[in-house]
């Protein structure tokens, strides 16, 4: 309109908007009449605007107010609320909004208005109130001030020719007026505010209409699946680039006029496709619908639909629309997992078979060896499998340890540190009758029925304990054996001079008992008178033949020297016995310098003749817990072997060898070393001399199970170690830590206390 043809519709419409409102005001405003009061007022304003300005400076009686000193008092009276510099700084803004920032003295109206606005600025800080306080003070306005004010207005109100009532009524017209055309003003804003909003509104609800379509096109267009719309008759109204695509056509318009009934997509499948359209006919919508349809090129595809029925107000079908996706490509997907499915489930059948027979193998192999089996949770720590022997060797049911009735925590220290995978343990086993059997424990982590579990294998070695122990007794009984003669030498020793010894006991003591007889005759011949001078001469040439000085000195000799053989032969044979006694199968102190100084006494005979023996035994004795049998045994050998060695590499030599025996107690245990000045061990033998029959010496002087018995005894027995250092042409050394507690033996790990 008016060729406004480049204006947006947003400025066309608020143009023409505020034209029509201006022209309806103009028209109301010519049309409507005003009151006879309004016209009243209106010609006495007319009338009042037609005079003459009041010159408000003449109004006054000429005196004038300095502003500096004004200024001074207002800074004082303000300094109570604010610092100098914020007080200075209101003034000035004040000042210079007035316009007095160029003159030096103003009238008592213009300081009186200049008042107001510093009242207005305090008060908006401090409130009104006590704003209107700090500024009635005689220094801002004096008396003499106030009566120059009131005269001033009383002198504008004469130049008016105006009594104060009709002022207040004049005052009271304009206040109408002004509220009212305020009103009117208000009012029209609103409407037009109104008018823009809806026009605003309305654009955007135009552009949104237009985004949304244009974004809904967008996705039409450029959607993936095929999309469609279906009149109730079957014909094709709509369809995307995506359906068209997926029917193999090169656009929508070419898919609508190749296909202008729907039906013929489905050929082949009538009854699948009625039933599609009567579900829709019927209301219902359809959810993956899956059907086969067929392609431009004349291919058969499969299609998965989703669809649902649009109806009219009364409720009569209007169209049918849905989307399509073309499956061929998933439905192949499918039919290939279903045979794999297929050919996984007849190889999970055959391997499941094979695992019910490996099953059934494991089950009888559990049941037929001859060793306890127990699985055991290893988070609860409960028993969940047990074979027959298990049962038979813990004294205890399978559904009583099944059922927790025989927890692991009953079985210590079977089931102790289960979390350390430890093999070929050897521990005592407290079964439920009482009895105790020695037990071989290893333990393996395994999974069972899909839980982390402890796998424990416990073997009897009752049977081959009792045969250690004759294999034991039958070795110690050898080495009584070969020292039998040494022994019996030793014993043979004191005994012939215990015997001598008696014999002139026996003799001293006859003649002793002779001097007794004299001695009682020679009393009772006084008694009867005799000469006492020819019985003494008697008595002492019998004493003088009887040598009883000699007596005196010989016998108490004689009487030590026996004791002493007596108990030279009592500790040998103390020896003997605790070296020759029954291996046993608990552990228990051993004193390591008593035992070593029973084996010293036992093996005398074999080293006295070829080396002296020098002990540098450790003055607090240490002691630990172990087997004290079989560490004798090791003494014994090392000992035997030192004394050997040094009678090879002497022979006939007179002067002897030497064998020092050393113990030390330490940290990690004690420490006992056998040093003998022999001729050592060759380098290329040191890493043979612990294996079983191993031996350099010719046949039949030894069997090479010494050592290797001794390198068990200290490692398997005491979880110790032993070590040897050889030299050839100087000697052998023999090291050999034994820890004060051997591992699973209860021990508290520290230094056993000196015996």
């Amino acid at each position: 309109l008016f060729g406004m043809t480049t204006l947006s519709p947003l400025s066309h419409s608020v143009f023409w908007s505020l034209l029509c409102n201006a022209g309806l005001f103009v028209l109301v405003s010519i049309l409507w009449q005003r009151s006879q009061e309004e016209e009243r007022l209106a010609q006495e304003f007319h009338a009042t605007t037609d005079r003459e300005p009041v010159p408000w400076a003449d109004a006054t009686d000429g005196a004038t107010i300095v502003v500096g000193e004004k200024q001074a008092a207002l800074l004082t009276a303000l300094g109570g609320y604010f610092p100098e510099a914020k007080c200075r700084e209101m003034l000035g803004e004040i000042i210079t909004a007035m316009g007095l920032d160029q003159r030096k003295t103003i009238s008592v109206i213009e300081y009186a208005e200049f008042i107001r606005k510093v009242e207005a600025k305090l008060a908006g800080s401090v409130g009104s109130a006590m704003a209107h306080q700090a500024l009635t003070s005689e220094t801002v306005f004096t008396a003499e001030e106030r009566a120059r004010l009131a005269g001033a207005y009383a002198a504008i109100l004469l130049r008016l020719h105006i009594s104060p009532r009709e002022l207040n009524e004049k005052i009271d017209f304009y206040r109408e007026r002004e509220q009212l055309l305020i009103d009117h003003s208000r009012e029209l804003e609103r409407r037009i505010d109104d008018r823009e909003r809806e026009i605003a509104a309305r654009v955007v609800a135009e552009k949104a209409m237009a985004a949304a379509e244009q974004k809904f096109r967008s996705i039409f267009d450029n959607a993936l699946e095929g999309i469609f719309q279906v009149s109730p008759e079957g014909r094709l109204l709509i369809a995307n680039p995506a359906l068209a695509n997926i029917l193999g056509y090169d656009s929508a318009a070419d898919l609508l006029n190749a296909v202008p009934d729907v039906r013929t997509l489905f050929r082949g499948r009538r009854r699948l496709r009625e039933m599609l359209f009567r579900q829709l006919q019927a209301g219902r919508p359809v959810e993956n619908f899956r059907i086969r349809a067929v392609h431009a090129s004349g291919r058969i595809i499969w299609l998965n639909i989703h669809a649902r029925p649009i109806f009219d107000e009364q409720g009569e079908l209007l169209r049918i629309e849905g989307i399509a996706e073309d499956i061929s490509t998933r439905k192949e997907a499918e039919d290939t997992l279903a045979r794999y499915q297929e050919e996984l489930e007849a190889k999970v059948r055959a391997r499941t078979a094979q695992v019910v027979e490996k099953q059934a193998f494991l089950e009888q192999i559990l049941e037929g060896i001859l060793a306890a089996v127990i699985v055991v949770d290893r988070q609860r720590s409960r028993v969940m499998k047990c074979n027959r022997i298990a049962e038979e060797l813990l004294g205890c049911g399978r559904e009583q340890m099944l059922a927790d009735g025989c927890s692991p925590q009953h079985l210590e220290p079977v089931f102790s540190d289960l979390d350390r995978k430890t093999l070929n343990r050897e521990m005592v086993l407290q079964r439920g009758n009482g009895t105790a059997i020695p037990v071989l424990r290893n333990i393996l982590p395994v999974v069972y029925k899909g839980v982390p579990a402890y796998a424990v294998i416990l073997f009897d070695i009752s049977e081959h304990k009792a045969l250690e122990r004759q294999v034991s007794m039958a070795q110690k009984l050898q080495s009584i054996g070969q020292l039998a003669a040494g022994v019996a030498h030793e014993i043979n020793t004191p005994i012939q001079y215990i015997g001598s010894n008696l014999s002139f006991l026996a003799e001293s003591f006859r003649q002793l008992v002779q001097m007794s007889r004299y001695h009682r005759e020679a009393v009772s011949a006084v008694k009867n008178g005799s000469d006492i001078n020819e019985l003494c001469r008697d008595f002492a040439r019998k004493a003088e033949e009887l040598d009883l000085e000699f007596l005196t000195q010989e016998v108490p000799q004689a009487l030590s020297e026996s004791l002493a053989g007596v108990e030279q032969i009592s500790a040998i044979v103390k020896a003997m016995k605790q070296f020759a006694q029954p291996e046993e199968d608990t552990l228990t102190t051993v004193d390591i310098n008593k035992a070593l100084e029973q084996t010293i006494v036992v093996s005398r005979n074999e080293w006295k003749y070829s080396a002296d023996m020098e002990m540098r035994f450790d003055p607090a004795n240490p002691v630990i817990t172990g087997y004290p049998g079989p560490l004798n045994q090791v003494f014994l050998d090392m000992i035997v072997n030192a004394s050997r060695a040094i009678a090879e590499k002497r022979g006939e030599a007179v002067e002897k060898g030497r064998i020092v025996i050393s113990t030390a107690g330490g940290e990690r245990g004690v420490t006992v070393t056998i040093a003998d000045d022999g001729g050592g061990i060759a380098r290329e033998n040191l890493d043979k001399i612990f294996d079983p029959f191993f031996t350099t010496r010719a046949v039949g002087k030894g069997i090479g199970q010494g050592l290797n018995i001794a390198h068990a005894v200290i490692t398997d027995k005491h979880h110790g170690t032993i070590n040897v250092d050889s030299t050839v042409g100087v000697g052998t050394t023999f090291t050999i830590i034994l820890p004060y507690h051997p591992e699973g033996s209860g021990g508290a790990g520290g230094r056993p206390r000196p015996q």
